[in-house]
C-alpha cells in the first residue's frame, strides 16, 4: 500500500511460476492478463484488503472448496517453496518431495490436505535451519536466519507418484526433478 494504490506484486525466478501466477490474478480480479517477466504486477485494493484481512484459519473454506482448489493451492505452494529431489546411490534410487516453510501450522495443515484429499503422507515437520545461522551464497554474500525453517517430506514411492499424477509442478524442472536453472 502506497498512496492511493494497492499493489500485489511478486518477483520469481522461474518463469513457469510467474505465467500461472499472473494467468490466475488476472481471472481472480477480473483484469487483462499481463505477459510476465520475472515480476508479476497488479493493482487491486479490493483484492489487497481483503487479503491483508486473512489468516490461516480464515483461507481454509476457500483452499477447501473442491479438490481441484486443493490441488491448486497445494501446486502453488510446492512451486514456490518446495521441491522433487532425486538421488542414486550403490543400492538403487531414492525420491523425495519436500516443502520448505517457516510455519508449522502450514506445514501441518499441508499434510492433512495431502492426506485427507490424496492419500498421501508426508512426514515431518522437521528442523532445516535454526535462527541466526549464517549462509553463504553461491556469489560469496552472506544471508542470514531470521527463523527457524522447517520442511516436510513425501518419501514413500507410491506417494512421490501420486502427488506428481494428482497435484504435480507447473515448474517443468521441478515436475521433472531436473536441477534448477540457473539465471
Amino acid at each position: 500500500e502506497h498512496g492511493y494504490h494497492y499493489d500485489i506484486e511478486l518477483k520469481v525466478k522461474d518463469h513457469e511460476f510467474a505465467e500461472v501466477l499472473s494467468k490466475n490474478m488476472a481471472k481472480l480480479l477480473n483484469k487483462k492478463y499481463k505477459e510476465p517477466r520475472w515480476r508479476i504486477y497488479y493493482r487491486s485494493k479490493a483484492f489487497y484488503t481483503w487479503y491483508k484481512a486473512q489468516e490461516l484459519e480464515t483461507l481454509k473454506p476457500y483452499i477447501e472448496h473442491d479438490e481441484e482448489t486443493v490441488a491448486s493451492f497445494l501446486c502453488g505452494l510446492y512451486d514456490s517453496d518446495g521441491g522433487y529431489y532425486k538421488y542414486t546411490y550403490s543400492y538403487g534410487e531414492f525420491e523425495k518431495i519436500c516443502l520448505f516453510n517457516n510455519d508449522t501450522d502450514l506445514l501441518r495443515y499441508v499434510q492433512y490436505l495431502l492426506e485427507k484429499y490424496f492419500d498421501i503422507i508426508a512426514t515431518g515437520p522437521y528442523r532445516r535451519r535454526f535462527a541466526g545461522k549464517i549462509s553463504i551464497k553461491r556469489n560469496g554474500e552472506e544471508i542470514k536466519t531470521n527463523h527457524d525453517n522447517y520442511y516436510i517430506a513425501i518419501s514413500r514411492k507410491q506417494h512421490v507418484a501420486r502427488f506428481l499424477e494428482e497435484i504435480g509442478f507447473s515448474i517443468r524442472e521441478k515436475q521433472l526433478g531436473l536441477p534448477r536453472r540457473r539465471n
